[in-house]
């Protein structure tokens, strides 16, 4: 192999290994949902994302407010906890059902005092975990 060819070689596995975003990998499997934890992230803000993914996959619907209550329950449940960069959460798919079924069997007047958090929370996650 030519001089140029390893140098060329080196230089992709550069950009594949150093530079190109890591998979931070959603492996939405039929029993966990898996995330790598990203500068910024939170426990609570992959909870939201665990929920709203199963939402898209169960075909369920939520409102905001039922997200908030049930990512609020799934970090209450886990203690709360703090994440460093790379940290890989998993988030078990029947504890995720679970709280879709307590969110769904809320009162008006639960989802009502849910509802007033709406407007501070970012429901994108798709740049998290």
């Amino acid at each position: 192999m030519s001089r140029k060819n390893i140098i060329s070689l080196f230089v992709v596995a550069f950009f594949a290994v150093v530079l190109l975003p890591s998979s931070t990998y959603a492996m939405e499997n039929d029993t966990n949902y898996v995330y790598k934890a990203k500068p910024g992230d939170s426990y609570s803000v992959l909870a939201r994302k665990a929920i709203q993914t199963y939402g898209i996959t169960e075909n369920v619907k939520l409102s905001l407010a039922q997200i908030i209550a049930g990512e609020t329950n799934l970090a209450k449940k886990a203690g709360f906890p703090s994440l460093n960069i790379s940290d890989e959460i998993i988030f078990k798919k029947d504890e995720i059902k679970e709280a879709v079924d307590h969110v769904q069997k809320l009162s008006k007047a639960e989802l009502l005092a849910w509802k007033q958090y709406v407007p501070y929370v970012d429901f994108d996650t798709r740049k998290n975990g």
